[in-house]
């Protein structure tokens, strides 16, 4: 899984590269609110929030003035946790998570980003009223859509918010109708070196 992630990571700065000797690198991190959604039989159940943290890097190299490609690699803790008949079981699902993003920047000090992500699984352990332990039954890759908005407070420095949404059933076990999904919220600071 980690020469998966490191090839992965100096494809895509090879390719920033090839695209532009203007692209910037940058570190990134900050909040996690991520809630898991339970599907089964037609009902529905979403989790409490997992507060938690991602950190990572980011590349962005420009397309046109105000067009960027942005690809991100970044650790991120996720999963939620549910009250059900007396038992508090708590999700903890972390992934290396690899945004592809376009980030449109209308104005100079606004921006909106949109794009794919995938995400690699390294851990998931579940606890469940104390008592922990691994999960098993979880698929190694998600795969999400995210969007979201940032703000320059300086050239170097931005704000930003942004909301991912699960797209894969992270249930690997075929018995049964039950869907998994992801949903992640972040709020985070980027700097630009």
């Amino acid at each position: 899984m980690l020469k998966k992630i490191t090839l992965l990571s100096v494809l895509m700065l090879a390719l920033c590269l090839q695209l532009n000797a203007q692209a910037k690198f940058g570190l990134k991190g900050g909040l996690n609110l991520s809630k898991e959604k339970f599907e089964d039989s037609g009902v529905s159940v979403e989790s409490e929030n997992r507060t938690g943290f991602h950190v990572g890097f980011f590349i962005q190299a420009p397309i046109t003035e105000k067009l960027f490609f942005q690809p991100e690699v970044f650790y991120s803790q996720e999963g939620g946790e549910l009250n059900v008949s007396g038992f508090t079981v708590k999700d903890e699902l972390d992934f290396v998570n690899v945004p592809l993003l376009l980030k449109i920047a209308p104005a100079k000090s606004f921006n909106l980003v949109v794009g794919p992500q995938i995400g690699f699984l390294v851990s998931a352990k579940q606890d469940v009223n104390g008592t922990k332990g691994d999960i098993e039954g979880v698929k190694s890759v998600n795969t999400s859509f995210s969007f979201g908005a940032g703000f320059n407070i300086t050239d170097e420095i931005e704000i930003y918010g942004r909301y991912n949404i699960g797209l894969v059933n992270l249930n690997e076990s075929n018995s049964g109708s039950s869907e998994i999904k992801m949903n992640t919220l972040q709020f985070g600071l980027g700097i630009s070196l």
